[in-house]
Parts: C-alpha cells; sequence; structure tokens
C-alpha cells in the first residue's frame, strides 16, 4: 500500500490531496478552512483533514511532493534580474529578502511545517519536488479516462516554462516542447486584466466575462505590436511594452500609449466601453493562439485525446472554441445528407447520416472521434451560452456515434467504455430536447450501454 500527499502552496489557492495506490482519496483546498480567499499560506488544516479522512499519521506516506522546484525558479529570477539590470532593482531588493529567508530554502521550511503537524515525522527524505508544468500536466492526465493523450499546459510561469506540450501513454509523462518565460500567453492575459483594473491571479475570469460585452476592435493592434504568433500557436510578446519581467506592474507607459489610456484605477474608475472591447480582443486572441496550439499538436503527434492543463485551460470561452471547430468537423462528415430537421425529425434522419458516414474513407474512427472530442470540450463549458446552443446537435451526433461503436472493442481504459457517462452527462439537466433525447432509446439496447 503507497500513500503519497500532494501539496501546493506559497503563490495562490494553497491545498492538499492524498492518493492511495494511484487512486485519488481526498482533497482539500486550505481556503475552505481558514475563509482567506486564495489563501496561499501551508496548507496545515487541508493535510490534516486529507489525514484524518483517511484515519492515518503523517509518518505513515511513503511520499510527500511539492508542485514545483524553487531552485529552478530563483534560477529564473535571478537570471531575469541580471539580463534586464539595472532596471528591475526595486523588485529585486524586494523578492530577494523573502527568497533568502524562506523560499530559497523551502524543503527545510516546509519540513518543519510538516513536524508541527506530526512531530513522529522525521524522514525528510520523502519530501520530493515536480517541475510546475508536469504536475499541471499529471492532474489533467492522470485523472482522465485515457491510456494516450496530449497535454497541452498553458499558464503565467513555472519555473520557466509557460506553455507545453507533455506526452502521456498509462502512467509515464514526458514534456515534449516548451516555451519560455517572459513570452507567456497567461502573463499576455494577466496584463490585460491588471490593466482593466481587475486583480492578477484572481481577476482574469472577470475579464473574461466582460469581454462579451465588448467588440474585439484591438485585435490587430495586439498582434502586430505585442505579440508576433506563428502558425502553429508558438509566439514571442514584445518586452517592451511589459514591465512584469522585473517591475511591480504588468504593463508600462508603452502599452498606456498603444491603446491611448492609463491602467483602470478599480477604486475610482468606472468600466466603460473601452475596457469591454479591450477584454473581447485580449480574449479572441486568447481563443485564436489556443485553437492553433491544439490544432498544431494534434496534426504533428496524430493523438485523438487532448488533455488541457495550467490556468488559460480554464478560459471557459476559449474551450468554447474548441467546441465550435470540433461541430464543424462533424457537420462536414454528414455532408452531403441534410438534417437539419434533426430537432424534430431526429429517428428518421439517422439511417441517412449512419450510412454516409459509413461510406466515407476511413468516416467510421473520424467521426467517433470527432464526436467524442466534442463531447469532452462541452463537459468544459457547457454551462456557457453559446454552448448549451449546441447542446442538442451534440446530443444528435452523440446519437449517431453510439450504433457505430456498438461493436468497437469492449472495456479499456480511454477507448468506448466511457459512452455510458458520456450520455448520462449529455441526457442529464435538460442539456437536450426531448425528441433528440428519445433517439437513444431506439438507437441504443441495454447491452450497449453497459459496455
Amino acid at each position: 500500500m503507497t500513500y503519497i500527499l500532494g501539496i501546493s502552496a506559497f503563490y495562490h489557492d494553497s491545498a492538499a490531496t492524498l492518493i492511495k495506490n494511484g487512486t485519488i482519496i481526498s482533497a482539500a483546498q486550505e481556503e475552505r478552512f481558514t475563509r482567506k480567499k486564495h489563501d496561499s499560506g501551508f496548507p496545515k488544516n487541508s493535510i490534516n483533514f486529507v489525514l484524518n479522512f483517511s484515519r492515518i499519521n503523517l509518518k505513515d506516506i511513503d511520499h510527500i511532493v511539492f508542485y514545483e522546484k524553487p531552485f529552478l525558479k530563483f534560477e529564473r529570477l535571478l537570471e531575469t534580474y541580471v539580463a534586464f539590470a539595472p532596471k528591475g532593482y526595486q523588485s529585486f531588493s524586494r523578492a530577494m529578502p523573502i527568497w533568502l529567508k524562506e523560499k530559497l530554502f523551502q524543503k527545510k521550511f516546509i519540513f518543519d511545517h510538516l513536524k508541527s503537524i506530526d512531530k513522529e515525522f522525521k524522514d525528510d527524505s520523502k519530501l520530493l519536488f515536480s517541475e510546475h508544468h508536469l504536475s499541471h500536466a499529471a492532474s489533467a492526465f492522470y485523472p482522465s479516462p485515457f491510456e494516450e493523450a496530449i497535454i497541452l499546459t498553458a499558464d503565467g510561469v513555472g519555473e520557466w516554462a509557460t506553455t507545453t506540450v507533455a506526452l502521456g501513454k498509462k502512467n509515464k509523462l514526458e514534456i515534449k516542447k516548451e516555451l519560455h518565460f517572459p513570452h507567456s500567453l497567461g502573463l499576455l492575459y494577466s496584463a490585460f486584466t491588471y490593466y482593466t483594473g481587475f486583480k492578477v491571479n484572481s481577476g482574469e475570469y472577470k475579464l473574461m466575462g466582460l469581454a462579451p460585452y465588448g467588440s474585439p476592435k484591438y485585435v490587430d493592434k495586439i498582434l502586430d505590436n505585442l505579440i508576433d504568433l506563428k502558425d502553429d500557436g508558438t509566439f514571442m510578446l514584445d518586452q517592451k511594452y511589459f514591465n512584469y519581467s522585473t517591475g511591480l506592474t504588468m504593463t508600462n507607459e508603452n502599452f498606456n500609449n498603444l491603446f491611448g489610456e492609463k491602467p483602470r484605477k478599480p477604486d475610482t474608475d468606472k468600466i466603460t466601453q473601452f475596457h469591454m472591447d479591450i477584454a473581447a480582443s485580449i480574449q479572441k486572441v486568447t481563443e485564436e493562439i489556443m485553437i492553433k496550439l491544439t490544432k498544431a499538436i494534434r496534426q504533428e503527434y496524430n493523438i485523438k485525446n487532448l488533455c488541457l492543463a495550467g490556468g488559460v485551460a480554464l478560459n471557459c470561452v476559449a474551450n468554447g472554441k474548441i467546441l465550435q471547430e470540433k461541430i464543424k468537423v462533424a457537420q462536414d462528415l454528414l455532408h452531403p445528407v441534410d438534417w437539419s430537421d434533426y430537432k424534430k425529425n431526429a429517428l428518421k434522419l439517422l439511417p441517412a447520416c449512419l450510412d454516409n458516414v459509413l461510406q466515407k474513407p476511413d468516416g467510421k474512427r473520424r467521426y467517433c472521434d470527432t464526436v467524442l472530442a466534442i463531447t469532452k470540450a462541452f463537459a468544459l463549458c457547457g454551462t456557457m451560452e453559446e454552448a448549451m446552443q449546441h447542446s442538442a446537435e451534440v446530443a444528435f451526433h452523440q446519437a449517431i456515434r453510439a450504433p457505430l461503436i456498438k461493436t468497437e472493442k469492449k472495456g479499456g481504459r480511454g477507448e468506448y467504455k466511457d459512452i455510458d457517462f458520456e450520455l448520462k452527462q449529455l441526457i442529464s439537466e435538460s442539456l437536450v430536447v426531448e425528441d433528440v433525447a428519445d433517439i437513444f432509446k431506439a438507437a441504443l439496447n441495454e447491452n450497449t450501454l453497459n459496455s
């Protein structure tokens, strides 16, 4: 029996989780106990909770894993300050005392906190450190139903990496590609979060929520000045517009001059149409980058399963765009059948759609893979109004897919074993209209649902 305790702390949203023989047993976020929003302190309460839940002591844990490597992060900070010197002295003078006192010796710091929980815990060799983006990738891949997947992680910054592509196979994870600091999609989005007057690392969802009220009129200005975006989704940011590398703010005067206004002061300045248009613009750019990245890695690795991780992956609007892209592929695979009346005559249209898919070269596999991808994307953004508009169509595609996979291999992690879960998820909470949901009764039998 192997117990692993995972710890995240000292940045934002501290948490702990307990894994027993590869299965997540319990997890807790520190803010739930301290009532401090985004509490970043050592998660003592969370650790106590997961240990008590399983009725074990800290000394019974086999491995304790911290989510990132402090020495690599310190290396990045030092190299960045040296590269930009003498700029950034004020930021450097503020950051170094904390690093020299606590973060640089984080292993001892964490070990001392753990001993305060259990005085009998004495083996510091159990304490391990994972790379930041490897932790992100693991959090998305290992709980997934896939034996194999490509994992795209995008966030602000870990140690050095800001965007990574990883390959997951069974219980193995390998980082294949990286984009490094200061070129970061997460920090680009956070720069606009700061510029529109919201708090970095917690207010990004407000910027995303503001976007639908604006018009993306600044997209070209962003792409022409701030970012050099390639066809495969990789990019570089022009640092003359940003201050996050060595300063105390996210943007600078060059950024202000480019867009014509200073950052909004949240305590005194109202949100205007300008801020709404700015939000809509960076949201559209983010969506374009994510779509380019996902298309490129699918083409390069030819692996149908995709996992998304990191702060940028929480952008459900961007996930909605991926959903729309996949729906368009499924629609093309049904062409030239006229299935526009599927909400009223779904059962009558089903045979023609099935026949059409089966007649296309490799149509069965392509259509089944596409619809499975649609379901996964829908699960991430199904509460959005834009996604809800597609709910009936998603159900219709699922109904076509169900008979196609009936004779495929049964069981197997990551293949078609998850059909029962996916169908029930779509049908539940009135996500599909009654006429479309009736297809499942005709298209599926009890054996299919239990396969």
